[in-house]
């Protein structure tokens, strides 16, 4: 049983257990060697760490550079206040009749105990979390963020041994996060300097005159060839066009809505077609190669640069056109994958696509965060279809609003972004993209305007970078959730209402009061758990494994890992009782009253949550028909809530941003 507490302070939990395994570290130095060099900006409520071309803070050593024992398990902590990936340490008990294991109790003096702080306020309640190992879910790609040309625009302005630790940082995996996926913009993207294709001449059907641009030469091949360098090995790259050469384009240009020009197996849809091989062919020359390819990002956005393309037509030109022009080349294993759109609307793509398809060339669906919320969908459709896979391909914070733009030491970015990659992963996404790698401190270059916020900020004038708090946010996945890993089952031991109602929206509070999600992680199977707390009283948490148990009141952890045996239990004391109803519909019951539940709280249009912040979608109609009651006035697109009464009755209020408990009926 293990306790944590958590505070206003709190972010994401880790606790880490080494059962089985046991390594030596002989650099025991290394643990205090790098910490963060704190700095905070004005309007700031939390730190970014400062790097430079002599210093910056590092992951503590873990896994098989770490010793391990049977009866202690590792944490890492970040938090608001005062922690980035801070490790300590935590024993394991075994109960009376349990299995017997050797002792490795103080092998490793040089780890701290994990020790409460003198402030934190005592739980006022407990949460009991079961983690089951034998129910095994969808094994992860990757995590990972986007070369852009800003990206690589910002690392060429520092020196170089500013740059060589800034890419370790991402993708070295014992000094970095370890990041494995990324995805590469084929040609011009507004993240970039200038608006450009690889194909200027018009009506160059067969690409004759194809060419690489400047930008893939300086600011994208040289620093995605450094990073696999770094890396250990080849990075899975993910290529996305924004937009096909602008003559190709009903308006003639890459910036502007716009679709192509003629019909489907005219000349212009199989010049673009001919446009991925030609891109692959020029970087497979710089020994830089693709796992796969989007058919197009932003479709039904279009605009910036861009082209629309409905799910339909994404569909036929990948089945009908690109899917046989690639099988013809070297690149014929490259993997397809459509939608790459945000995801309110990406159920609706999955059946248009998949639907009437029983051997889509198209192997899953990429989709991007602005539509929060709406998680559901990919439990959707990965029941619909279930041998498709599904990535979160672009997140970024300060795209809208007053929130617009870079917030250096913004916690609450932090907060988003684990919100939404655990949201992700509960639901079956096997990756998670976030956009660019590195932006300069305007959240650019951006030719048209669209600044926003990046994981690291780059200082060119003082020849530094500045790691956000959404870095250590990813970090606590991409540094121990490996590719491979599988996810398995972690649930609340009695579930309540909470544990089906997953937050709605990235800026309102969570209904729960943590949110986690566990793994099983390769070479050694070790587990791995990351909590995310919503509240700002302390509340405990106890994780179950049958004999096995962690009993330590801790001050605020962030995230949690756990291995191999560790926490197959989960309780939640709450007022009303609430046996668990299945994943999809079901019954529950409620003081005694049996209720159907019309999928969970109405976000994705199974009872509401309509609309879209930044695009005017539809949220799946609203309400979905048959599984999600009347959806109300969730969300501000043109559609949003409608979708009349299902059989399992009316939803309830709404909000802003999110429909709290639309989907339960009578």
């Amino acid at each position: 049983m293990a306790k944590f507490e958590h505070s206003t302070k709190l972010f994401i939990y880790f606790f880490v257990v080494i059962l089985l395994p046991i390594y030596y570290c002989e650099s025991h130095n290394l643990l205090n060697k790098y910490q963060c060099q704190q700095r905070r900006f004005p309007n700031s409520d939390s730190f970014v760490c400062v790097c430079n071309g002599t210093h910056c803070d590092q992951p503590n050593p873990f896994d098989g550079n770490l010793l391990i024992g049977s009866d202690e398990a590792i944490v890492y902590v970040s938090d608001r206040e005062k922690y980035r990936l801070n490790q300590c340490l935590v024993p394991i008990k075994t109960a009376e009749g349990g299995p017997k294991r050797a002792s490795s109790t103080g092998r490793h003096q040089h780890i701290p105990k994990c020790e409460k702080e003198k402030d934190q306020a005592e739980p006022k309640s407990w949460l009991h979390i079961k983690v089951n190992a034998s129910h095994v879910y969808q094994k992860v790609q990757g995590f990972g963020g986007s070369f852009t040309d800003s990206a690589g625009f910002n690392v060429q302005k520092l020196s170089s041994a500013t740059q060589h630790i800034l890419l370790s940082t991402y993708f070295d995996r014992e000094a970095g996060i370890g990041y494995s996926l990324c995805r590469v913009p084929m040609g011009g993207a507004d993240f970039s300097v200038r608006a450009y294709s690889y194909a200027e001449t018009p009506n160059d059907f067969e690409l004759k005159k194809f060419a690489l641009a400047k930008e893939d030469f300086e600011w994208k091949i040289p620093y995605i060839v450094e990073a696999q360098k770094l890396s250990g090995q080849r990075l899975q790259l993910i290529a996305s066009p924004w937009s096909p050469p602008g003559w190709m384009k009903s308006n003639g240009h890459t910036i502007g809505f716009g679709t192509m020009k003629g019909s489907l197996h005219g000349p212009y849809y199989q010049s673009f077609a001919r446009y991925f091989i030609r891109f692959f062919e020029e970087y497979q020359k710089h020994n830089v190669t693709f796992w796969g390819c989007t058919l197009l990002n932003e479709p039904f956005v279009g605009a910036k640069p861009g082209m629309y393309m409905n799910a339909t037509t994404q569909r036929e030109w990948a089945t009908e056109v690109l899917a046989p022009t690639l099988k013809q080349s070297k690149f014929k294993d490259t993997v397809l994958m459509a939608h790459d759109d945000n995801r309110n609307n990406v159920l609706e793509s999955a059946i248009e696509i998949f639907g009437n398809q029983t051997d889509s060339p198209i192997s899953g669906l990429t989709f991007h965060w602005y539509s929060f919320g709406y998680y559901d969908n990919l439990s959707r459709i990965h029941s619909m279809f279930p041998n498709k896979f599904l990535i979160g391909a672009e997140a970024s914070a300060g795209f809208e609003g007053a929130q617009k733009g870079v917030s250096l030491g913004n916690w609450d970015r932090a907060v988003q972004y684990g919100r939404d990659i655990i949201g992700d992963l509960q639901n079956w996404a096997t990756g998670w993209i976030d956009w660019n790698l590195f932006l300069d401190q305007n959240g650019g270059p951006n030719f048209v305007n669209n600044f926003i916020d990046a994981a690291i900020i780059v200082n060119a004038k003082n020849d530094e970078f500045y790691k956000q708090p959404t870095f250590y946010a990813v970090a606590h996945f991409s540094r121990f959730i490996p590719p491979q890993s599988e996810r398995i089952d972690a649930t609340f031991e009695t579930p309540t209402l909470l544990e089906y109602f997953p937050a709605v929206s990235l800026y309102l509070p969570s209904p729960n009061p943590v949110d986690f999600v566990a793994f099983q992680t390769p070479p050694h199977g070790n587990r791995v758990m990351v909590l995310l707390s919503n509240r700002d009283e302390a509340i405990g948490v106890k994780i179950h494994d049958g004999f096995r148990s962690v009993d330590q009141s801790y001050f605020a952890i962030d995230e949690v890992i756990t291995t191999n045996q560790l926490g197959t239990n989960l309780a939640l004391n709450v007022n009303a009782k609430v046996e668990r109803a299945d994943a999809l519909e079901g019954s529950a019951t409620v003081g005694g009253k049996s209720l159907s539940r019309a999928k969970r709280f109405g976000y994705n249009g199974w009872g509401g949550y309509g609309g879209c912040c930044c695009c005017n979608g539809y949220g799946n109609y609203g309400g979905y028909g048959n599984y999600g009651g009347y959806g109300s006035y969730a969300g501000s697109g043109s559609y949003a809530g409608y979708g009349g009464y299902g059989p399992f009755g009316v939803g309830l209020a709404g909000l802003t941003g999110g429909l709290l408990f639309g989907g339960w009926g009578k």
